[in-house]
């Protein structure tokens, strides 16, 4: 079994053209968004400090950033926690006091965590050509290295956070699309914000 990031990674070499994510507006095939999430890793160590076990709160609705930040956290050993941006104040606090996030993006309040926007992380060109040498020089996390902290509503207490391994993520979405007889060829709508679990 493979991690996700390391089957885009496999996509991106085999069908670099083939489209990868898209809002409506904008489409990003397999090569974009390999690249994307390498200049976003690229961000996240040289800027922001981030290295292996920190967490990171990453909240968005639609963004198609949002794919290339989480997937740069998970190379980069980092913990991803996903949030809604229209999180109340109260669950933000206890999901903060809970982790002690080392970044905060896509998130327009005032906190006490340094935070960025994903106008940070757009790549202003991509060039795929070189995308099969970058590729080579990936190192992919583990299948048992934690990935993400996904909190539950809280409807019945204070929200808990639930950890999901490399190896859990892999293997939902390899029972899911096994499940649903997807195949290489079909195209998957989203109607939940991409931060939804």
């Amino acid at each position: 079994m493979k991690t996700i990031t390391e089957q885009i990674f496999s996509y991106a070499q085999l069908t670099p053209d083939k489209i990868a994510i898209s809002d409506g507006k904008r489409s990003v095939s397999y090569a974009e968004l390999a690249l994307n999430v390498l200049y976003a890793k690229n961000i996240l160590v040289k800027n922001c400090k981030l290295k292996k076990g920190d967490c990171v709160i990453i909240a968005s609705a639609k963004e198609l950033e949002f794919v290339s930040v989480y997937f740069a956290c998970h190379l980069c050993g980092a913990i991803a926690l996903p949030i809604d941006p229209e999180t109340n104040e109260k669950r933000l606090s206890v999901i903060c006091e809970k982790t002690n996030p080392k970044i905060v993006i896509g998130l327009n309040r005032q906190l006490e965590y340094s935070c960025l926007s994903y106008e940070k992380f757009v790549k202003k060109e991509t060039d795929a050509c070189e995308i099969n040498s970058l590729i080579s020089q990936v190192k992919y996390p583990s299948l048992d290295d934690i990935a993400d902290i996904i909190f539950t509503t809280g409807t019945t207490g204070v929200p808990k956070g639930v950890t999901l391994t490399q190896k859990n993520i892999a293997a939902a979405a390899l029972n899911i699309n096994a499940f649903i007889k997807n195949t290489s060829d079909d195209v998957e709508m989203l109607a939940l914000p991409v931060s939804h679990s």
